[in-house]
Formats: C-alpha cells, structure tokens, sequence
C-alpha cells in the first residue's frame, strides 16, 4: 500500500503532467477521486472567471497613454 499524496501534489498534476503521480492515481481510489473533485473545481472556477477576460488586451501605444494620463 502506498500513502496517499497531498492535495497540493495532486492539484499540481491538473497542469503539468508527471508519470509518478499518474501511476499512483492508476492504483488509489482516494487520491483518485480527490484529484477528480480537484480537477471538477478548477473546470467550474474557470468557466465563473472566463467572461471577466478581456477580449483583447491593450496595445502598448495604450497602455502608456493610460500611464501618463494618469501620472498627470
């Protein structure tokens, strides 16, 4: 038997990919559904933040305009 990893390991394993942890989520049912729970959060938070991203961001041209506006 294997101990169960951390939520912050499994949580890391969302975004990059590490063949150790995939073997032991292969064989633990906890940490499995855990990391499931984990992965289901992130899918909903993003799907919340995805409309308060901006269509496109602002030219530099832009942004030093706002700058200096706003530093005068």
């Amino acid at each position: 038997m294997t101990a169960c990893l951390d939520t912050a390991t499994l949580r890391s394993g969302l975004d990059m990919p590490d063949a150790t942890l995939d073997e032991h989520l292969a064989i633990c049912d906890d940490c499995r559904a855990v990391s499931r729970g984990l992965r289901d959060d992130a899918v909903f938070a993003g799907a919340l933040l995805r409309p308060l991203e901006p269509e496109a961001l602002p030219d530099v041209a832009a942004t030093e305009a706002a700058l200096h506006k706003v530093r005068s």
